[in-house]
């Protein structure tokens, strides 16, 4: 902006002579929804984004397969315990399911340009969560145009069957109770089986596996055996002399023999 020559703005005619504009181009990275214009791409992208909540194997290529997958996709929202996600299942199922709701949702706010504040008032959600929305299906639209798009695969978990031989583990589930014992974390552990860490922990914490872990995050040269730390307590060894042996900090062997529920009852009778 070039300011005028007076007393009041303190300019002189003669400073017009080292006056200079400048253009600086906009940061902001501008969003390409050219495909929430074309009918048969929304389609596309729709369905896309309901096949990866519901976990489906192949995208739907039929009305029937597309309606199957919005109600399993809709179930699948139901059991999340986020309040914003239950709100959008519930404008989904008001909505007449995902397909219409999300459609709606790219109809509104970028066909008509409507602001995510009045969309989300009229469905009853965050304006938040249409940004989400949007967002999260305009990535979608850029992975199937460059075809790059994976669907989702459904996290391993056990497999229960009811009969008195209790559950069958898909993973061999004594190495890993072995492997915590050592000072495995549930992500080691999991990587090593192919499986999930909440599956390695659930199952650990279902037969009553319940091993310490630090209050900060420890690197990984840093895990160590947690019986031999008691038993080296049990001799009458320091946790500074635990910790130099094992090759840890000796906070993590205090809060490893004082803070377990699995070593706790060895402190207190040593403390007696």
């Amino acid at each position: 902006m070039i300011y005028p020559a007076s007393a009041t703005s303190g300019i002189a005619w003669s400073d017009y002579g080292r006056c200079h504009t400048e253009r600086h181009p906009s940061r902001t990275k501008q969003l390409d929804y050219t495909w929430a214009f074309s009918d048969a791409q929304v389609r596309r992208v729709v369905a896309a984004r309901i096949a990866r909540i519901a976990y489906a194997s192949k995208l739907p290529e039929s009305i029937d397969e597309l309606r199957a997958l919005d109600t399993v996709a809709l179930a699948m929202l139901d059991k999340n315990k986020s309040k914003e996600t239950s709100k959008a299942a519930a404008a989904a199922r008001r909505a007449g399911g995902l397909a219409a709701y999300y459609t709606a949702l790219i109809y509104r706010s970028v066909r008509l340009g409507e602001d995510s504040v009045h969309v989300a008032t009229e469905f009853g959600v965050m304006p938040s969560t249409v940004r989400r929305a949007l967002h999260v299906m305009n990535q979608d639209a850029a992975q199937l145009a460059a075809g790059t798009f994976k669907l989702y695969a459904r996290c391993p978990s056990l497999r229960k069957y009811a009969h008195k031989s209790g559950p069958k583990f898909t993973w061999d589930f004594e190495n890993g109770k072995e492997m915590r014992r050592a000072g495995f974390s549930y992500r080691e552990i999991a990587v090593k089986f192919g499986v999930c860490e909440q599956t390695v922990h659930a199952a650990l914490l279902r037969v009553g596996v319940v091993y310490p872990r630090a209050r900060r995050a420890r690197w990984r040269g840093h895990k160590f055996n947690y019986y031999e730390a008691a038993a080296m307590r049990r001799e009458g060894m320091s946790d500074t002399k635990i910790a130099e042996a094992l090759g840890v900090d000796s906070s993590s062997v205090w809060y490893a023999l004082n803070e377990s529920p699995a070593l706790k009852p060895i402190v207190t009778v040593q403390a007696k």
